[in-house]
């Protein structure tokens, strides 16, 4: 088997399971945070099974650990180094204003770890089967693209959490800036996002192999990538203070998946 397609499938698995493993991680120890009134849709379906999370976690820890050891060293490596990250993410590390707190408790700095984090493991990594990595333009390209759709998810996110950042006494870009304006912020990143995907997906392709473009995955991936993108921008203009946890769990965390899974249907058709 290709040592890239070998390297690739277990690279697809590690995410997958590891994704599960630190959410659902998070979701436990962000339940210990939170007042024990606090109620919502996520959190009470968290108390009720706090139990069948921590055995989900346990399972999906242990998959991901399978799946990092088949990948190659620089791979391991980059995984590794963002893995610590997530680690103390929600684990108290750094004193900040008389307690020990976790990184994502840091003013501002939850969405750029959230998104260097996922770019180096969803994108950088494909790219570390052999090095040198992010020496060619459509790398770095790419990479830019993956950190600025991630980094507007996240700044949205930091609105579900207004309330709870305000009562622990974290400044975050939605405090400083406002709700509303927040809101823009990610719009016009997403829009961004949308244009520098043109430039990856149509622009350049066309321009360097025209005859054969139309023959290429290119275009249909194209508009996996814009469905994500326009359909984040909708969401998020729905979205208030109000908004349920639901909102932003199944709607903003589902089209990212949504566009994986239509992204990844057809790399397979053309792939296998």
């Amino acid at each position: 088997m290709d040592v890239t397609l070998y390297s690739s499938r277990y690279l697809l698995l590690f995410v997958f399971v590891s994704t599960i493993a630190a959410y659902t991680f998070l979701r436990l120890v962000g339940l210990r945070e939170k007042h024990p009134n606090t109620s919502s849709v996520m959190l009470d379906w968290v108390r009720k099974y706090k139990y069948f999370l921590g055995a989900s976690f346990l399972l999906n820890a242990g998959a991901a650990i399978y799946a990092f050891l088949q990948l190659n060293d620089a791979q391991q490596m980059i995984i590794a180094s963002m893995g610590t990250i997530a680690l103390f993410y929600g684990i108290p590390c750094i004193p900040y204003k008389g307690k020990l707190r976790p990184l994502r408790q840091i003013p501002f700095l939850k969405v750029f770890l959230v998104s260097l984090t996922w770019t180096m493991i969803t994108c950088v990594s494909i790219y570390a089967v052999s090095f040198p990595i992010l020496v060619r333009p459509q790398f770095l390209l790419l990479s830019v693209m993956t950190f600025i759709f991630i980094f507007a998810l996240t700044l949205v996110f930091d609105i579900r959490d207004y309330e709870f950042d305000k009562e622990i006494e974290i400044q975050t870009i939605a405090h400083k800036y406002g709700i509303e304006k927040t809101k823009s912020i990610a719009h016009y990143l997403l829009v961004l996002y949308c244009f520098i995907g043109f430039i990856f997906y149509i622009y350049l392709p066309i321009s360097t192999f025209y005859p054969n473009f139309f023959r290429s995955y290119n275009l249909p991936v194209y508009v996996g990538f814009l469905v994500g993108g326009l359909g984040s921008i909708f969401i998020i203009k729905k979205l208030s203070l109000k908004s349920p946890e639901s909102a932003y769990t199944f709607q903003l965390d589902g089209i990212i998946i949504l566009q994986s899974v239509f992204i990844l249907l057809i790399y397979l058709m053309n792939y296998t």
